[in-house]
């Protein structure tokens, strides 16, 4: 009898081959559901980017540099959302922190003037806005200051100066560009999170009161700010100059009704709607696709901040709690104001909207925080509660 030939071994592969597979593997891991949502909305983003630009000489140009960044994104918040929220981002947290201050003050004197404002540096004809960056630095430096505040988050000098230290060290260079609509965001989210790490409202407002003298300072250094709120409240009577931008947002929401003139015939955004692929995106849309076609962005919104919340009141302690929500606080308010601006209940900003607005730092940034967020979330017991006297107010 003959003895039956052994099976043939599959041969194994390469040590190179094995590696990549488990880092892929290890990567993909942290594409969590916040994360595929994000990619179907920076995929989206690079759809209406071509759907704003494509009457132009060159619209391919604007869609391959959005989709470069797009990938810088996505890479970074694998890496960040596989990371974690433990000992290493805190380690990281002052050079990171340090880097990003250098930057804003370095643009003032580098950097390169845009549309009046000196926020960016060049290189070849890739544009970097530090301000867009430093976002997740700043809502985790601010983080930082709330766990060691915590104790006295009652109290006026203790609870309160230091983290309204740390928001006008980051105001100062970006009030100096000058970005006045970056700092909003900034300002808007420090108040958010601090009221939700348990701050008095009293301090809020008093705040706000203090403030008063100060913006009218800004009005007097800055005419134009006080033009676009006469342009705003008066459009009509400036329909010519400071009322231009509001009356075109207003046509082209209007035009696009419940359903929209389709992709590519959007009248009033190709001609008449200033900057419609990055500070006026949501207005683009709105004609391109309608009502019914935006209503998802504004129910992810809502779906963003709802996820936030909650996943915030099970974090056990308040450097996590405080990141993830000034995560989320900080792209939903940018989400809501450049929404707010396109609608007209707002003077014009310049803010662009998270993912979906032309604009690589603005895009590298949301992802990044997306990945924060999502890093701090997986580090979470999946039953665990808060501890006795959370601060995270619902």
């Amino acid at each position: 009898m003959t003895t039956p030939a052994p099976a043939s071994m599959p041969p194994c592969p390469h040590p190179a081959v094995t590696a990549l597979r488990r880092s892929l593997h290890w990567l993909l891991a942290g594409l969590t559901p916040a994360g595929l949502v994000a990619l179907f909305l920076g995929l989206w983003g690079c759809l209406a980017v071509y759907n704003a630009t494509f009457h132009l000489a060159q619209p391919l140009a604007f869609v391959l540099r959005q989709g470069v960044w797009l990938l810088l994104g996505v890479t970074g918040l694998l890496l960040l959302a596989r990371a974690g929220a433990g000992a290493a981002l805190r380690r990281a947290l002052p050079w990171a922190a340090g880097a990003a201050y250098a930057a804003l003050w370095l643009v003032l004197h580098f950097g390169v003037r845009v549309n009046g404002m000196q926020g960016w540096f060049a290189w070849g004809g890739v544009f970097v806005q530090p301000a867009e960056l430093a976002k997740p630095v700043y809502v985790l430096t601010l983080a930082w200051v709330l766990e060691r505040t915590q104790p006295w988050r009652r109290e006026f000098w203790h609870g309160f100066l230091p983290p309204l230290g740390c928001l006008t060290a980051w105001l100062l260079p970006l009030v100096l560009e000058p970005d006045f609509g970056t700092a909003l965001i900034y300002a808007l989210t420090f108040a958010a999170l601090y009221w939700a790490m348990g701050g008095r409202f009293r301090d809020l407002l008093l705040l706000a009161a203090a403030a008063l003298p100060v913006t009218g300072v800004v009005l007097w250094w800055k005419p134009y700010i006080w033009q676009r709120f006469a342009g705003f409240l008066f459009p009509d009577r400036y329909a010519a100059s400071f009322g231009w931008h509001v009356q075109q947002f207003q046509h082209a929401v209007a035009a696009g009704g419940l359903t929209g003139q389709s992709w590519g015939k959007g009248r009033w955004s190709e001609s008449f709607l200033p900057l419609g692929y990055s500070d006026s995106m949501f207005a683009t849309l709105a004609e391109s696709i309608g009502f019914l076609g935006v209503l998802p962005l504004l129910l992810l919104l809502l779906a963003w901040v709802w996820h936030g919340c909650r996943e915030a009141r099970r974090c056990p302690d308040v450097f996590r709690a405080a990141t993830l929500l000034g995560m989320v606080s900080l792209l939903a308010i940018q989400g809501l104001v450049h929404l707010s601006v396109n609608l007209g209940l707002m003077p014009p900003t310049g803010i662009t909207l998270p993912f979906l607005s032309y604009g690589g730092s603005s895009l590298l940034s949301a992802f990044l925080m997306i990945g924060i967020a999502e890093g701090v979330r997986r580090t979470l017991a999946p039953l665990q509660s808060p501890p006795d006297g959370s601060t995270v107010q619902t």
